[in-house]
């Protein structure tokens, strides 16, 4: 999976990069991607094309880190699901 994470967030994308996701980074990469990770406020105003959209058939899913382990952020990739379950099993 291809995952575009925000600048700052090394915990996670040292842990997505070890569980073997291909990581890049959030600004300045211009490939399709099938999650995108972030953490700051400011990402209402980032744009995905439709060059963004990853091979999963489902779009990009959205995920902001906020008060999320790096645990928990590679649980949601992994289901591709916000399910309480998956957050609260770390």
């Amino acid at each position: 999976m291809v995952i575009a994470v925000e600048e700052n967030l090394d915990e996670i994308s040292a842990l997505l990069t070890q569980k073997s996701h291909q990581v890049v980074p959030l600004y300045g990469y211009s490939g399709a991607v099938d999650a995108v990770v972030y953490q700051s406020e400011s990402i209402s105003s980032l744009t995905l094309s439709s060059n963004h959209y990853g091979n999963s058939g489902s779009g990009v899913l959205m995920i902001c880190a906020k008060n999320l382990s790096p645990e928990q952020v590679l649980n949601i990739v992994e289901k591709r699901s916000y399910g309480e379950s998956n957050i609260l099993e770390y």
